[in-house]
């Protein structure tokens, strides 16, 4: 009869006991299943990178308008606040 390997480490079904045979087993399907949660949660794009990438040009670039304008107002609050800051010194 052959012997089953359980783990990188090499051991096998004979060496170990009941006990640790099924904590062996269930680290290895748990290792299964996070690798097939990580692979269907890569494949899920977000709304905003699919907007991006939309192959319509007018989503893309309302995309592209609204990122821009919000480049622009966050510069601005940042020189604002900047301005107040040195104010107060």
């Amino acid at each position: 009869m052959s012997q089953d390997i359980n783990d990188d480490k090499g051991t096998t079904d004979a060496s170990l006991s009941g006990a640790e045979n099924l904590i062996t087993k269930t680290k290895l399907e748990d290792t299964a299943l996070d690798s097939t949660l990580k692979k269907e949660v890569k494949e899920k794009k977000s709304f905003i990178e699919r907007w991006k990438n939309s192959r319509l040009w007018l989503v893309k670039g309302s995309y592209y308008l609204l990122h821009y304008t919000w480049v622009v107002v966050m510069a601005i609050g940042a020189f604002i606040a900047w301005l107040i800051a040195m104010l107060m010194v």
